[in-house]
């Protein structure tokens, strides 16, 4: 806030509210989902656009959810709203992320008209700015509302493990997702329910 941000919002509250869609999805059989086994997450856009691209067959498996950065954006901008009356077009929400393709899903998102997202911002650019204004604090607003299931998103395989199912498997690394995303499309894989691709 010291560094001018009228709200702080949590992505990892969005991410658990997207862990339980997720649970109910694959798990209930009255949500009418009829998703292909193993479910790909569709949390990172560069994943997304690599399956749309060169693994066109395993576009019904990607989970029809939008992420927890867009969910967390719209929750933000109705809690603006509610709390200033502005109007959704003057609230302006900026998303902190290590990684560059989030910048391209705000840009051109996948599935969605328009992203909540109004821009990003590198957290490279920004943390040296709020090490230094951490330095100074004198005292500290709590904003923590999420539990471990949001938060351990943060850590490979920590989506997978929110769905609180054994049977997945969680890679990262380019080279690393596309070898999983040839074994699954040659069936190489064993029975898992759940693929988290970074």
């Amino acid at each position: 806030k010291q560094l001018g941000f009228d709200q702080v919002y949590e992505v990892s509250r969005a991410a658990e509210l997207v862990s339980e869609a997720t649970r109910k999805l694959m798990y209930n059989a009255e949500s009418g989902a009829d998703i292909p086994r193993p479910v790909i997450s569709s949390a990172c856009p560069a994943v997304v656009r690599l399956i749309r691209v060169r693994f066109p067959d395993l576009v019904d498996n990607v989970l029809p959810l939008k992420s927890p950065m867009e969910t967390a954006a719209a929750m933000a901008k109705q809690q603006a709203h509610e709390e200033t009356g502005l109007p959704y077009e003057d609230i302006g929400c900026f998303f902190i992320t290590p990684c560059p393709a989030k910048v391209t899903d705000i840009k051109a998102p996948i599935g969605l008209e328009k992203s909540m997202v109004d821009g990003a911002l590198a957290i490279s650019d920004v943390f040296p700015m709020l090490s230094s204004k951490m330095d100074h604090l004198t005292s500290i607003e709590p904003i923590a509302n999420s539990g471990i299931i949001g938060v351990g998103w943060a850590t490979s395989g920590g989506e997978s493990a929110a769905l609180l199912n054994e049977k997945y498997l969680a890679a990262d690394g380019i080279e690393n997702v596309i070898r999983v995303l040839e074994e699954i499309e040659d069936e190489r894989i064993g029975e898992l329910d759940f693929i988290e691709l970074n």
